[in-house]
């Protein structure tokens, strides 16, 4: 059974109901206006990100530039690609491809010299 609306229950009218609209509405504007708060201390700049990737590429090619592939796989581990250089190269060689460096976003490649032993020519932060 229905109860019929009495004084005692509140009664939308027309007016009321547009009212709470535009309240509503006006929330809605301002928080879609509103400027979000970004926690910089985890993202770095684009520039400070260039500069993480260019120290990351010196540090690397300091490290093992001239040393042999074995070594290199006996500290990272297995690479998860390895690529010929169309034509060889010059010198040839070839490319290995590990993951991912978390901190620097650099995906890490090495180009390699072919010959008794492939050592790293290169490292590259891709």
């Amino acid at each position: 059974m229905v109860t019929p609306l009495t004084d005692t229950h509140a009664q939308a009218t027309p007016g009321r109901c547009l009212r709470h609209a535009s309240a509503f509405a006006l929330v809605l504007l301002g928080a879609g206006c509103a400027e979000v708060a970004r926690d910089t201390r985890t993202e770095p700049s684009p520039a400070g990100a260039m500069a993480m990737r260019q120290q990351r590429e010196a540090e690397m090619n300091r490290q093992w530039q001239n040393r042999p592939l074995t070594q290199l796989v006996a500290v990272l581990g297995k690479p998860r690609l390895t690529m010929g250089i169309p034509g060889g190269g010059n010198p040839p060689g070839f490319v290995v491809v590990y993951g991912e460096d978390g901190a620097s976003g650099c995906i890490d490649a090495f180009a390699m010299n072919v010959g008794r032993e492939p050592t790293v020519r290169l490292y590259y932060c891709r």
